[in-house]
């Protein structure tokens, strides 16, 4: 069974913004399933973090794939440290 992941971040704006892709797939052309996950991450200031992003099911010939795929997420994270 041959599968494949990748993830690049990136920072920008003094590295106060990070943006991460992640991906994994099943099949050389994810053709058995895969999912997709978009976040970017800022810091306001020294303590306060905030952050937010989207995760993609993409249906194939699995079955756990085939079972999430209406799955998709939306999610937003706020973290203050004192």
């Amino acid at each position: 069974e041959f599968q494949w992941a990748a993830r690049l971040t990136r920072n920008f704006l003094n590295q106060t913004l990070k943006v991460t892709f992640m991906a994994s797939a099943f099949g050389a052309d994810g053709g058995d399933g895969s999912f997709q996950r978009y976040q970017a991450s800022y810091d306001v200031n020294d303590s306060l973090n905030v952050a937010g992003g989207v995760m993609v099911y993409q249906p194939g010939k699995k079955s756990f794939f085939k079972a999430v795929k209406d799955n998709d997420r939306i999610f937003l994270d706020a973290k203050y440290s004192f």
